[in-house]
């Protein structure tokens, strides 16, 4: 009985109606400031930590310098990837 072609099964929409009221309200967007969890949180490291971190990244490990300074070794990348502030600002 079959033909080799695709048949088609009906199926109901299950969607609701445009009537519908959810059981729960929908989420109200922010208002203010981005939350705590996106803040950017203030450095631990002082500028002359920062510093003997730099001076120090080619004879240690990134590891071995954040146990050193009580910090993570994402931090000590942070710091190693950016530029001295006093070379980040150009006289002009």
């Amino acid at each position: 009985m079959r033909s080799g072609r695709p048949v088609r099964v009906p199926v109901p929409d299950l969607r609701p109606a445009p009537g519908y009221r959810p059981r729960w309200p929908a989420p109200s967007p922010p208002d203010g400031p981005a939350p705590h969890r996106y803040a950017r949180r203030p450095g631990k490291l002082t500028p002359a930590q920062e510093a003997a971190i730099r001076s120090l990244a080619g004879a240690k490990s990134l590891r071995s310098l954040a146990a050193d300074f009580g910090v993570g070794h994402e931090t000590v990348r942070a710091v190693v990837r950016e530029r001295p502030a006093a070379a980040a600002a150009p006289d002009g």
